[in-house]
């Protein structure tokens, strides 16, 4: 019973984390970017797929 608790709690831990990460870092490196660097359109949309491809090909921390 107390592995599985730790599990849970390890496996929260992690959500939290990761959506810390994406609220607090990645979505303002995002909107900087977009403000900032892009000189068009096209800019923002290689962006995008660039991080739909590096999402695809990143290794995943579950397993399933």
């Amino acid at each position: 019973m107390k592995i599985l608790i730790r599990l849970l709690c390890i496996l929260v831990g992690a959500l939290m984390l990761s959506f810390l990460v994406a609220k607090v870092v990645l979505v303002p490196i995002g909107q900087w970017y977009e403000m900032s660097k892009a000189q068009s359109f096209d800019d923002v949309s290689d962006a995008f797929v660039l991080s739909l491809l590096c999402k695809r090909f990143a290794p995943s921390r579950v397993a399933g």
